[in-house]
């Protein structure tokens, strides 16, 4: 599901918690200030769960684009068998 973040701004960074922005990777608030959807597909975040390989093995495609807010999902009947 994509999250609609607004970005006022208009700097929408990737930041790692530890070492800031990632300044390798671009503004991806291109339009500038407003609001914007992303989305992110990750792919192999189980292959090396014990930490033992030093080479990266996940990889992650993040999209963005402008557009304005949309209604939260609605939650209702969430769990409910029917």
């Amino acid at each position: 599901m994509p999250v609609a973040p607004a970005c006022p701004s208009g700097q929408l960074l990737v930041e790692s918690l530890d070492l800031g922005p990632a300044e390798e990777l671009p503004n991806l608030a291109t339009a500038g200030p407003g609001w914007h959807r992303l989305r992110i597909h990750a792919h192999g975040r189980g292959t090396n769960p014990d930490g033992t390989d030093s080479e990266p093995v996940e990889r992650s495609l993040l999209t963005a684009w402008p557009a304005p807010p949309s209604p939260r999902p609605s939650s209702e009947g969430y769990g409910r068998e029917n």
